[in-house]
């Protein structure tokens, strides 16, 4: 596990980088709760390691060998089971506990990357859920890939739980009330052996098909854009999603729900990418979807665009504060297509280790809070206005 070689102050934020894992700490004072979270990155992963991982997810969702999750649950001082997740070049794991409690979540956390329960019941379990793919249009609108024929077993899903789950992969980080330190020296002392790494094997290529169609009668269209890596341009990226899509008194509210009617939900958020933050527009209704038709609506959005004012900024940033602090109920922040990033100390945590990894960025969300008041309207246009332009059009027609 290796000793402490760089300690990094960053206001209320200490970055601890071992020779081995990178570790960091938010402390927060006044809150009620600790959130710990382990991103594991999984650097240009083939196609079946990236089936394999999405399964090995679900075994890490039944639990440890230490710790299953029926008695995590059973755990007074937990306060939320833990997650994991799959996202573009890395596996999340995440938990809180109670005040006080950093070391059980620490030694729980630990047994969760280090002991998963990886057996051929588990492995069925977790193939059988990914092979029924998307269930819903917005997960198959923002990642439409379903392994139809992966051929997903034991072995592969052990192979790729050795290959990637290393500690120079790992980064670990804490928010809470805890004192400094107190969440690095937890994290040392529940650290157990990481596994071996595997031996060399050639697997048989899996196969992935691009879905061409929403899982139901609800179709929609998405751009993506280039990630952004710079924190100030997070902020303005974030201001920006809002802006454009989050709430009622936003542009594409006003222009396609209540000015064309053709659409009953419209989405933006900002996903994790392999280099950093990626933002993301979604339009979704039911009937046919017609190219030229979604051209006119991207006219439409740019010409709202133009009409920003200060006004404008000032609601994203209001709605950006309220909904990092829990008292709004959205923030433009997911950590994949099927799971917010939230509020309070599991967000802080996520969004810490996450900026770390991808980007290698010590960058909390009290810091891009402030950022964001460094944002002009000139700033938010500019983003918003190369995502409808220049992002990368994907069409899902409704069934």
């Amino acid at each position: 596990m290796g000793k402490l070689s760089l300690l990094v102050f960053a206001g209320s934020c200490v970055i601890s980088k071992a020779q081995i894992y990178s570790m960091s700490e938010v402390l927060m004072p006044d809150a009620g709760t600790c959130g710990l979270t382990a991103v594991i990155k999984t650097p240009k992963p083939e196609i079946w390691e990236q089936a394999a991982l999405r399964v090995l997810a679900g075994c890490m969702r039944t639990g440890s060998k230490t710790y299953t999750t029926r008695q995590i649950d059973l755990l007074p001082q937990i306060v939320s089971l833990p997650e994991c997740e799959v996202g573009s070049g890395f596996v999340l794991v995440r938990l809180s506990v109670a005040k006080g409690q950093v070391a059980q979540g620490a030694d729980i956390l630990s047994a969760l990357l280090t002991q998963p329960i990886i057996d051929a019941e588990t492995v069925e379990v977790a193939v059988r859920s990914e092979l029924e793919g998307p269930q819903n249009p917005g997960s198959a609108a923002w990642n439409p890939v379903q392994f139809t024929n992966s051929n997903i077993d034991l072995a592969r899903v052990e192979f790729v739980w050795r290959k990637y789950f290393r500690p120079e992969n790992t980064f670990l980080s804490a928010a809470g009330p805890f004192a400094k330190y107190e969440a690095e020296a937890a994290f040392r002392s529940a650290l157990r052996e990481w596994p071996e790494k595997p031996e060399k094997r050639v697997f048989g290529k899996a196969k992935l098909e691009i879905l061409s169609n929403s899982p139901t009668s609800v179709g929609c269209w998405t751009l993506g854009s280039v990630p952004e890596t710079r924190p100030q341009a997070v902020a303005n990226a974030a201001l920006a999603s809002i802006a454009l899509g989050i709430g009622k008194d936003t542009t594409l509210f006003r222009v396609i729900r209540e000015g064309t009617r053709a659409s009953y939900r419209q989405e933006t958020m900002l996903m994790p990418a392999q280099t950093g933050w990626a933002s993301h527009l979604g339009v979704f209704r039911t009937g046919s979807m017609v190219v030229d038709e979604i051209a006119k609506d991207r006219d439409l959005i740019l010409a709202d665009i133009a009409t920003w004012t200060p006004a404008t900024l000032a609601r994203a940033q209001a709605v950006l504060k309220e909904g990092l602090g829990g008292t709004y109920p959205e923030n433009p922040f997911w950590i994949n297509e099927r799971t917010p990033l939230g509020d309070g100390t599991a967000a802080e945590s996520a969004f810490s280790a996450l900026n770390i990894a991808i980007s290698g960025q010590l960058l909390t969300l009290e810091t891009l809070t402030k950022l964001s008041k460094q944002t002009t309207v000139e700033d938010i246009q500019k983003i918003a206005k190369n995502l409808v332009e220049n992002g990368t059009l994907n069409l899902l027609p409704g069934n």
